[in-house]
């Protein structure tokens, strides 16, 4: 999803914050990027990415609820 676009339809739904985000392999390892947007002065409010080998994707999924606190601030 374009950033753009996001950030319309985020203030189309009246939120105040979106969280977008990037997956992707990189090399023999899987990354996933994201970050908290504040729509009304569209700037980024925090970043996190959790990155794990090819094949051990239960790590990643066993750290999101970290990566959720890191995104909180928390």
């Amino acid at each position: 999803v374009d950033e753009k676009k996001a950030v319309q339809a985020g203030k189309g739904l009246a939120a105040h914050q979106i969280i977008l985000g990037q997956f992707g392999a990189l090399g023999k390892a899987l990354l996933l990027q994201v970050k908290r947007i504040d729509l009304e002065t569209q700037t980024t409010l925090s970043f996190g990415s959790l990155k794990c080998p090819l094949g051990k994707e239960d790590e990643m999924l066993a750290n999101l609820s970290l990566l959720a606190r890191e995104l909180a601030g928390k």
